[in-house]
């Protein structure tokens, strides 16, 4: 009798072993209008991390931006994180905050126009963004005075 060959998704391998994880803003409303340096995403000293995906939303017209390098004075308030693996400890470098203080945005690394009441899916699961140890990328919400944004993001760490 033939023996099976069970190939398993290397992304289904990291949840498994409890180094996935996902953390997300609550809704926000970006008072003023125009550009809102709305979060940071940043790594810790030890662990490459490769971003799964990004989910976006807003209720109005609104437009995204990644970037990669950016300079900050302040990280802003540390969100909650949870590991993929229900019931699993917390054992993350990554840390998603919103509000962060920004002297310099950094490189474009994506920009993106969301339409009302409408989610943006980043599904990056084939093809993940990689952040080296030490690293960080900015989240920039644009919209009119009074627009709400959110957002979430997936990843999986690895020692490097």
């Amino acid at each position: 009798m033939p023996k099976s060959i069970v190939i398993r998704s290397r992304s289904e391998t990291v949840v498994d072993a409890g180094k996935g994880f996902v953390s997300a803003t609550g809704p926000h409303t970006n008072t003023a209008g125009g550009d809102m340096r709305f979060a940071k995403f940043g790594t810790g000293s030890s662990k490459v991390i490769r971003i799964t995906k990004l989910i976006f939303s807003v209720d109005g017209t609104a437009r995204w931006r990644v970037t990669q390098a950016p300079t900050t004075t302040a990280d802003g308030t540390a969100q909650t994180v949870k590991n993929r693996r229900m019931g699993k400890g917390q054992s993350n470098e990554g840390v998603l905050y919103y509000g962060p203080t920004v002297t310099a945005e950094g490189d474009l690394v994506y920009d993106q126009w969301v339409n009302p009441a409408t989610a943006l899916v980043l599904d990056l699961t084939l093809s993940p963004w990689v952040l080296d140890p030490g690293n960080s990328i900015l989240f920039t919400f644009s919209s009119g005075a009074g627009g709400n944004g959110s957002m979430s993001i997936e990843w999986d760490e690895e020692p490097r």
